[in-house]
């Protein structure tokens, strides 16, 4: 008897979130986290890892910071507007207001 014919087979779920909704929410949550992370320390910048190319033609891995961009405007009376975006797109936290 061979080891497959021994095995109980059964049909693979994967456990990953699959669900749009969920995976938009726990985005957003990552994106008001580094919003969060920014405003505390100016400095912070989260970092990726890119394939770069040597003058040689070598491919190797490089350690790139992120491009960040405040959703908050700082006016010169003190006050501060925060924009919450989604992509590039701002949302409505109000009816016809974002800020």
């Amino acid at each position: 008897m061979s080891f497959l014919q021994q095995q109980k087979l059964t049909e693979f779920k994967s456990n990953a979130q699959r669900n749009p909704i969920v995976r938009r929410r726990s985005n957003l949550a990552l994106k008001v986290e580094q919003q969060i992370r920014l405003a505390m320390d100016r400095t912070y910048r989260p970092t990726k890892i890119v394939w770069n190319r040597d003058s040689d033609g070598n491919q190797h891995k490089v350690e790139q910071p992120k491009r960040i961009r405040c959703w908050w405007i700082e006016h010169t009376d003190g006050s501060v507007q925060l924009t919450v975006r989604y992509g590039s797109k701002p949302l409505e936290l109000a009816k016809g207001k974002t800020a």
